[in-house]
């Protein structure tokens, strides 16, 4: 008992919270009170061994716990990614088939868990509305994200159409084609958008941990939610939980030899998408991601961190997926937006990339809104029916 309180003052020294305080209040009460009660039940002849119960759990529960708070120590697994790490995971709310959304109940973020205002279904006929499906890539930058931006270009070159272009974004941070196909389904006819843009790929070829994504899962029954919380609530939990992920796998990442989605099921994914919306004659367009690994290198830190065995392999995977884009968009007869070939002639990448080389800075998500706005001014619009209104465009 002494230890724990030990313990438990120097988690104090830490950071000072209620919590924390009354923890070291009750093992304070609770050392002195066994202390006094044991002497006296050993004086009066009363049983006492069942004392040695406090002793117990002190040595393998709290004491254990304690120390692990003070090393700082946390494993949330509820479900393995490179992104979202682990401990991100409870601050997202679990979906049983998009795997996670963000919590409705931040400001920026609408009722079906992306970034925001809410979604109106209607699409009157001087509305064109483009679905973006996609990953960071797409929401990277939000409020200002490229599909924000190729909004504003398409309302202000337009005129006297102006404001007559929405966004319809569901996309996130990690989402994989995956869950891009699992949006189509989902929301795809029920929208009825104009048009559809596709980006995925990054995420489709990082090294899955556990499971590639079409067979991880999410539960979202009470007990599913209670176990949540207790691994939540306990380091010494979430360290049993990281040593059998150890014993599993054997390294406690638990990352495989696949990445998270397999080229062929990447292809199919993407053909599933395109058959959604072919159903409605709803036009897509395909996007290739640019990068500046290929002139700038490879940050260490995908490496380290488990997305990718090397750096060589990073550069392989992206060009074999953005590959089956292009293939997918001529197979499909959608169009293609090949910004990987547009990015590798330029000079300025560092300008148009932050320093992971995937994401794109103001001025590269401004080239991109540029590159789409005039695609589909050029070979989309034209394309609707000769009685729509846009053809007067």
């Amino acid at each position: 008992m002494l230890c724990s309180t030990v313990i438990a003052v120097l988690l104090l020294f830490q950071t000072v919270s209620l919590s924390r305080i009354t923890v070291l209040f009750s093992l304070v009460v609770i050392g002195i009170a066994s202390w006094h009660l044991t002497g006296f039940l050993y004086r009066s002849k009363r049983p006492y061994e069942w004392l040695l119960c406090l002793c117990i759990i002190n040595l393998f529960i709290v004491m254990p716990e304690l120390s692990l708070r003070l090393m700082n120590f946390k494993y949330l697994s509820r479900i393995e990614f490179g992104f979202p790490r682990t401990a991100s995971f409870e601050f997202l709310v679990p979906d049983e088939k998009l795997l996670w959304r963000l919590p409705s109940s931040l400001d920026d973020v609408n009722s079906l868990g992306f970034h925001g205002d809410e979604i109106d279904v209607s699409n009157p006929e001087s509305t064109y509305s483009i679905l973006y499906l996609g990953d960071s890539c797409t929401d990277y930058g939000f409020p200002r994200n490229y599909p924000a931006i190729a909004e504003s270009l398409l309302n202000s070159k337009l005129s006297p159409y102006a404001n007559s272009f929405k966004s319809i974004v569901l996309a996130l941070g990690g989402y994989s084609s995956h869950q891009g196909r699992m949006l189509a389904e989902m929301y795809g006819r029920e929208f009825e958008p104009d048009l559809v843009v596709v980006f995925f790929g990054w995420n489709d070829h990082w090294l899955a941990r556990g499971a590639i994504d079409a067979e991880k899962a999410i539960r979202t029954s009470k007990w599913t939610n209670l176990y949540n919380r207790l691994s939540h609530g306990s380091r010494l939990l979430q360290g049993f939980i990281k040593f059998s992920v150890f014993l599993r796998y054997g390294n406690t990442e638990g990352l495989l030899d696949e990445v998270r989605v397999p080229i062929h099921s990447y292809r199919e994914n993407l053909l599933d998408i395109a058959d959604v919306f072919r159903e409605t004659g709803t036009p897509i367009i395909f996007m290739t991601a640019p990068t500046a690994h290929y002139d700038l290198g490879v940050p260490d830190y995908l490496v380290e961190l488990g997305y990718a065995r090397n750096k060589s392999e990073v550069i392989a995977w992206h060009q074999r997926y953005n590959a089956v884009v292009r293939a997918i968009a001529e197979e499909s007869g959608s169009s293609l937006l090949d910004l990987e070939s547009r990015f590798n002639s330029m000079e300025n990448l560092e300008q148009l990339f932050i320093s992971d080389g995937i994401h794109s800075t103001p001025a590269g998500l401004r080239l991109i809104a540029e590159y789409l706005a005039t695609l589909v001014v050029d070979e989309v619009l034209p394309q609707r029916d000769e009685e729509s209104p846009w053809e007067k465009l």
